[in-house]
């Protein structure tokens, strides 16, 4: 009922056409040029993980001068110098690869209500909201940070003969809770009387709290907890310089440089970074699926709008309408992801067109008129009186 009015109504489609045009050719742009362009990536990234597959070589952690420059894998426990410490809070881990100190505050946060109602709330963040955002800023104010964030990492990261570059060991996020206990709190409480304003300190659950009390926090209250990262068996591939590993400079371009966490093959790495790459090429895909369907669906609106139908479109309302605009949206998808893997893989390249032609044949169902409206045609009845005919004609 409703778009048969929006359609009757000369006024609404005037201001719509424009609209559905520009949204649907804008969409439709956007999501080709995206699609072309992470398929671009995506094969590139494919190329230097098949380049490194092929040189990498498997060596002992303990150095080989042979493979001087060489892509190599390397699997042990890593050794650390000294020990983490965050002086403000007397904190001492020993033997960790880092130590970070979480800070949370207790913050005005907003989200709108029915599109136009501003709704505020508190809740506890490790991330500073600004509210010089908020409309009513005044009144919902997030005071300053008294005390950051702060991660403490090891200078000397190493695998037998092999010290670790700074980016292997900036990657590396598998953080655990470390307790703490209070035998420092009075020195602590002396670290930070420069910085309390006034605020008390607490000490409850393994970590620290600054507001006058826990069980009813207020804005611009913090919770300080420490979390560590601890060595454990790593495998990693990168390039060998002297006695340092580095990233792979590959012919492609790109750089090889990456590590799990456990005793794995360079088999099963390079696996694992081909499952990745194909799990994030499907999101990005999907998401370029889904806008070509929204632009198509745009554009076959303003032409129901105009009367103008496409013949096997019918209404854009209908479920002939929706369905057409998918297998459109498969098509161009498909095609698209096809022919750009053909540089790197024909075949792969082929089979993919090939599975893209296939909705093609769907849009035949689509062409046929439904039995329904067959079903009020008028019958037509022989006819039983024949006419008489002049003589001599």
């Amino acid at each position: 009922m409703l778009f048969k009015k929006i359609r009757e109504s000369r006024m609404v489609a005037v201001l719509l056409t424009p609209i559905g045009l520009f949204l649907g050719l804008f969409l439709c742009f956007i999501a080709v040029r995206e699609l072309v362009l992470n398929e671009n990536i995506a094969v590139h990234h494919a190329k230097t993980l098949a380049e490194g597959e092929n040189v990498v070589i498997p060596i002992d952690v303990f150095r080989q001068r042979t493979n001087e420059g060489q892509l190599v894998h390397v699997s042990a426990y890593p050794m650390v110098d000294g020990a983490r410490r965050d002086e403000l809070f007397e904190i001492v881990a020993v033997n960790a690869i880092k130590l970070r100190r979480v800070v949370e505050m207790y913050q005005w946060q907003t989200e709108q209500f029915k599109g136009y109602d501003t709704n505020y709330y508190q809740l506890w963040s490790d991330q500073v909201i600004d509210s010089n955002e908020f409309e009513l800023s005044t009144k919902y104010h997030n005071p300053p940070q008294l005390i950051t964030e702060k991660i403490f990492i090891a200078q000397q990261v190493k695998l037998g003969d092999f010290m670790l570059s700074t980016n292997l060991i900036e990657k590396m996020n598998a953080y655990q809770k470390f307790p703490i206990i209070d035998s420092s709190f009075w020195q602590v409480q002396e670290n930070l009387r420069p910085i309390l304003q006034n605020k008390k300190l607490h000490f409850e659950d393994g970590s620290y709290y600054i507001g006058d009390n826990p069980d009813h926090p207020q804005i611009g209250d913090l919770r300080i907890s420490f979390e560590i990262i601890q060595p454990e068996i790593m495998s990693i591939i990168a390039k060998q310089v002297n006695s340092n590993l580095m990233p792979y400079q590959t012919q492609t371009g790109d750089e090889i440089e990456f590590f799990e966490y456990g005793a794995m093959s360079a088999e099963q790495m390079f696996e694992n970074e081909k499952i990745s790459l194909f799990f994030n090429k499907i999101y990005y895909n999907f998401t370029g699926f889904i806008m070509i369907f929204l632009g198509f669906y745009s554009l076959f609106f303003v032409l129901w709008i105009a009367k103008t139908t496409i013949p096997f479109m019918g209404n854009s309302s209908d479920l002939v309408g929706w369905l057409t605009c998918l297998i459109i949206a498969a098509v161009l998808t498909l095609t698209i992801t096809g022919f750009i893997w053909m540089d790197y893989s024909s075949i792969t390249g082929k089979i993919l067109v090939a599975i893209a032609l296939t909705p093609l044949y769907f849009l035949k169902f689509v062409r046929k008129p439904s039995t329904s409206k067959l079903a009020f045609l008028p019958e037509l009845l022989p006819e039983r009186i024949v006419p008489k005919k002049n003589n001599g004609v």
